[in-house]
């Protein structure tokens, strides 16, 4: 079997995120479509990733891909790698059956891809800057899904806060709850810059991984009165690292919304989606086809010590 070219996350956990983001957009755009004041939606993805994510042995389309089986009328992806920019364009043209318009961004230089039907613009540009021009420069009738899927320290406080001020829109965040908690003790100094870029400079130190979640959600959404909610993502064999998931809105039913997924059976989707995956794989897809079994709570234990999808909270 040829190694995966796609970018290789965190296991289960990477395909419960996608699982969470497909499950909460079909009824986000249904809600929409009925407000007359909305112009149009955007998906706006900071962090777009390859278009696949290569888990537990197998290509899973992440969140690129997914937003593309949704009905918004445009798509903006930004990503800063250049490798990773060049091979999700790859992907999205083989996905859309066309081929992309390439060139550079006037203002910046920076590489971009481009297909008018179905509208997406893909950018080879780090996110603070882009997204930020979008949220300045685009109609603001526009009414935004924006996915903040960063690694570690790379999405300013300061975008987040333009972002809510800008309003109109719903945001899902990959907070990585263990980096904020290992680089915000009082021995790692040498990370307090990025520390207080991220999360501003009364960041708190020494608190625990709670805390640092709880800060964010009360000190940036919060005092934009913004309402948000937030699960955590991890293993429960796998201490190593924990991320959280907050999503935020000004809307009480979107909150609603978000709590009926994130308390639903999500061990049970993660494994439905290997599974499907996988078989897909078997018939032919991107020439996988010699998978390890699909692991069980009897085996639960992955070589790179990842817990099994059995063991997913």
């Amino acid at each position: 079997m040829a190694e995966s070219q796609h970018y290789s996350g965190g296991g289960d956990k990477t395909v419960a995120k996608t699982v969470i983001l497909n499950k909460y957009l079909k009824p986000y755009l249904s809600i929409l479509s009925a407000q007359e004041w909305v112009d149009q939606t955007w998906y706006v993805d900071t962090h777009a990733g390859t278009g696949f994510t290569h888990e537990l042995g197998v290509d899973i389309p992440g969140s690129a891909l997914r937003a593309l089986n949704h009905n918004f009328d445009r798509f903006y992806y930004y990503e800063k790698n250049e490798n990773h920019f060049d091979l999700l364009v790859e992907t999205l043209e083989d996905e859309v059956g066309q081929t992309f318009d390439k060139g550079v961004i006037d203002e910046t230089g920076d590489r971009r891809a481009f297909c008018e039907d179905p509208r997406i613009m893909v950018m080879n540009m780090d996110c603070n800057e882009g997204v930020s021009w979008l949220a300045d420069k685009g109609r603001q009738n526009a009414h935004w899904f924006t996915f903040v899927d960063p690694e570690k320290f790379s999405v300013n406080r300061d975008l987040m806060e333009q972002l809510c001020r800008r309003g109109n829109m719903d945001i899902l965040f990959n907070f990585q709850t263990e980096a904020f908690y290992r680089n915000g003790q009082e021995a790692a100094e040498h990370a307090h810059e990025k520390m207080a870029r991220n999360l501003g400079e009364d960041f708190p130190r020494d608190a625990t991984e709670d805390e640092y979640v709880e800060f964010y959600q009360e000190e940036v959404f919060g005092e934009l009165n913004w309402l948000s909610a937030s699960r955590k993502m991890m293993s429960t064999g796998d201490n190593d690292w924990r991320y959280d998931l907050i999503f935020a809105s000004q809307s009480d039913l979107a909150l609603d919304i978000i709590g009926d997924i994130y308390t639903s059976d999500l061990q049970n989707d993660v494994m439905a989606e290997i599974r499907r995956w996988r078989k897909e794989s078997d018939g032919g897809q991107s020439g996988l086809g010699s998978f390890v079994e699909l692991p069980t709570e009897e085996n639960t234990q992955e070589d790179d010590g990842q817990s099994s999808i059995g063991d997913f909270i």
